[in-house]
C-alpha cells in the first residue's frame, strides 16, 4: 500500500484555500465596484447643476443675460452700465452657511476652470438682478467696476469622467449669485443664479 507523505496533503490543502481565498477577494471587488454609485453628470456642456444631499443634480435658475446703460444728467452726472437678469430674487435658494456644490461639465475639457468660469453677487434693482460693468462720476471722473472688485473664490476639482466640481472657498454671505463661463465673442451669456437666505 502507497502512504501519501502528510506534508503533501498539507500543501495541497494550502493551495486550494488560496485559491479561493483570492476568488472571494476579488469577486468581493467586483460587486463592491458594481454596487458604487456613479457619479451623475451634466449633459450638455457649460450648463451649471447642484448636488443635492443624495448626490443627484438639480438645476439652477437659468437667465440669459442682458444688457443696460443709463446715462445721469447728459452724461454730466455720470453714467452706468450693467449686465442684468431678469426678475428680483431666485426661486432656487440655500441656507445660509449652508455647503454647496456645483457640477458644470466645460465644453473645453482641458481649459482650466478658475480662467473660465465666475461667479459674482448680483444687486437687486427693482425688477431685475445686476451686475454693475462700469460706472463713472462726472465727466468720467472717479470710474469703478463690480467686475474687478467683487468676483468671488472659488475651488476646482474634476468629477466623474468629463465635469468639474465647483465649491466655494468661503461661505456667501446672504444675497443673490450668479455663475457662469465666460463666453467667446458672438456668443449669449447664460447666467445660473441661486440665493443666500438670511441666517434664521
Amino acid at each position: 500500500m502507497r502512504i501519501e507523505s502528510p506534508c503533501r496533503f498539507s500543501t495541497a490543502r494550502t493551495a486550494v484555500v488560496f485559491s479561493l481565498l483570492l476568488f472571494a477577494i476579488g469577486a468581493g471587488l467586483r460587486v463592491g465596484a458594481q454596487d458604487a454609485p456613479k457619479a451623475q453628470e451634466p449633459e450638455y456642456a457649460n450648463s451649471f447643476f447642484y448636488l443635492d444631499a443624495e448626490g443627484k443634480l438639480q438645476p439652477l435658475e437659468r437667465e440669459p443675460v442682458g444688457f443696460g446703460s443709463k446715462v445721469h444728467a447728459m452724461g454730466f452726472g455720470g453714467a452706468d452700465a450693467s449686465y442684468q437678469v431678469k426678475g428680483d430674487h431666485s426661486q432656487v435658494r440655500f441656507a445660509a452657511g449652508a455647503p454647496i456644490t456645483i457640477i458644470v461639465k466645460l465644453e473645453d475639457t482641458k481649459v482650466d476652470p478658475a480662467n473660465v468660469v465666475v461667479l459674482y453677487p448680483l444687486a437687486v434693482n427693482k425688477d431685475h438682478r445686476q451686475l454693475m460693468i462700469t460706472k463713472v462720476g462726472f465727466m468720467g471722473m472717479h470710474a469703478k467696476s463690480d467686475m474687478q472688485d467683487k468676483q468671488m473664490q472659488l475651488n476646482f476639482a474634476k468629477y466623474g469622467q468629463e465635469s468639474t466640481k465647483v465649491t466655494l472657498a468661503a461661505p456667501l454671505a446672504p444675497g443673490e449669485y450668479a455663475i457662469a463661463v465666460q463666453p467667446t465673442p458672438g456668443q449669449q451669456t447664460i447666467a445660473y443664479c441661486f440665493a443666500i437666505n438670511p441666517a434664521s
